[in-house]
């Protein structure tokens, strides 16, 4: 199959699914790839533009602003919620000969699979230099270029994995297009995206990052899905959107698929929602200067749980003044990173002497998670970062 002709930025500003010009943007707070996102008032996708030429994959840093820069580390975080997805769709692994796995990542998706099906043949697919992290092997093609321009099969595969790629593609339109067409007839994908319906008018996070291209809505998915041709087997919604996909000899799936939009509207399924996120973002971010000094207020031994963009925000814009007994703990980031503002990034097994130290959980999505883990390990005060912003 050809490659896409990839063009990374551009100031001809079309929808990349119904061609509308695209006017009212909003440009994300400290875009490093002069972004301007737009929410087409057509079709209601809400899509991010670099104006001019950019770095592709900085130093990876967390940031709560648009600057953000990939840790690649989200696909094997996650794969662990996609396993369970595996088994409540019923997928088996067993009965299939070729499997397609795009935004391959440090290959935690290829390990799992070669402990399902030892032979089954595998094209992986990963832009980012020496991040790949598997044994060469005769079952095993690694492709190392962007899914856009690569050369694949058509008609070839029996199952395609792409997560948290296809907001990251050039065209979403395309690459879908491109993604169907390797499918084999009653080939499957399971494609998995940020869910910007998750969103809360409470967050001081800025949604739209510079490594997002795309932003969706389920509505928006389904419609794309209906103009493709792909069949929706199964979809899971929460803070992601899981779908399962078939390619099948009937492209005429409306019936189907109109069966999984989303009756209610939410946020960002109104044409006025750039507009509305902007204003909330500021009146959010406004009250973040308050932070420190209501921290302070509290007492002085806090523990912050999770060290993502939320805490970054509230490090960078929250007017807090260092304390040694302010510490720092997240199950993921340690192993990438030192120290966040000055901060060492401590191991669960460094939790142990902090008993008495209350937690903040600078997390939104994984707070009733977070929540019950520190009451597990007996942390008796337990709060949200929330509760400072008041």
């Amino acid at each position: 199959m050809k490659s896409i002709n990839t063009k990374l930025y551009s100031k001809e500003n079309y929808c990349d699914i119904c061609q509308t010009k695209l006017s009212s943007q909003y440009v994300p707070i400290k875009t490093k790839r002069h972004i301007k996102t737009f929410l087409c008032k057509n079709c209601l996708l809400i899509q991010s533009i670099p104006q001019k030429k950019f770095q592709s994959h900085p130093k990876p840093s967390m940031s709560v602003d648009a600057d953000r820069s990939s840790i690649m580390y989200t696909k094997t975080r996650f794969l662990p919620r996609n396993i369970a997805l595996f088994k409540k769709f019923k997928i088996n692994f067993k009965k299939f000969d070729h499997v397609l796995d795009i935004g391959s990542n440090r290959g935690s998706f290829v390990d799992y699979l070669k402990t399902k099906n030892k032979k089954v043949k595998i094209t992986a697919i990963e832009s980012k230099k020496n991040i790949f992290n598997h044994k060469k092997s005769k079952y095993i093609k690694f492709i190392n270029d962007r899914f856009e321009d690569s050369k694949i099969l058509s008609n070839s595969y029996d199952f395609v994995y792409c997560v948290h790629t296809l907001e990251h593609f050039v065209s979403c339109f395309k690459s879908l297009s491109k993604i169907y067409n390797s499918l084999k007839i009653n080939g499957t994908a399971f494609i998995v995206v940020p869910n910007m319906n998750y969103y809360t008018k409470d967050s001081i996070v800025e949604y739209f990052i510079d490594t997002h291209t795309f932003h969706f809505t389920n509505n928006v998915l389904v419609n794309l899905f209906n103009k493709i041709g792909f069949k929706i087997l199964k979809k899971d919604e929460k803070s992601d959107i899981t779908y399962y996909l078939q390619k099948s000899e009937n492209k005429n799936h409306y019936k189907n698929n109109n069966l999984f939009f989303n009756k209610t509207l939410s946020f960002f399924d109104k044409k006025d929602a750039l507009t509305k996120y902007k204003k909330n973002l500021k009146k959010k971010r406004d009250r973040l200067k308050n932070f420190g000094k209501k921290l302070k207020e509290d007492g002085n031994s806090f523990l912050f749980w999770g060290a993502g963009r939320i805490f970054d925000g509230l490090f960078k814009y929250g007017n807090i003044k260092f304390s040694l007994n302010y510490k720092l703990y997240d199950k993921h980031l340690y192993k990438y990173f030192k120290k966040f503002y000055n901060l060492k990034l401590l191991k669960k097994d460094e939790l142990k002497k902090l008993k008495d130290y209350k937690v903040v959980i600078c997390s939104n999505s994984e707070y009733s998670q977070i929540a019950k883990e520190a009451k597990s390990l007996n942390f008796k005060n337990v709060t949200s970062y929330e509760r400072f912003l008041k």
